[in-house]
């Protein structure tokens, strides 16, 4: 599972960061655009939102108590 979130923090990152040109007019620092603390706000609260439901969505999966055993557990 540790995997997974490391490999998948890759994708998300870029994903937000090529959202901000279309939304927020965002280039780069020297050019920042028109709202360029709408574009931080976003960074801040949006992916780690985004991640956050990603991550209850996973946990609401998961097989918590699941009633078979472990796959390769032995029997007893």
């Amino acid at each position: 599972m540790y995997g997974f979130i490391n490999r998948l923090s890759g994708p998300l990152q870029a994903l937000s960061f090529a959202l901000l040109t279309p939304l927020f007019g965002y280039v780069s620092g020297e050019v920042p655009g028109p709202r360029p603390e709408a574009a931080f706000r976003f960074l801040m609260a949006g992916p780690p939102f985004l991640a956050t439901l990603l991550a209850l969505a996973l946990a609401f999966r998961f097989p918590y108590g699941a009633k078979g055993k472990m796959p390769g557990a032995g029997s007893s």
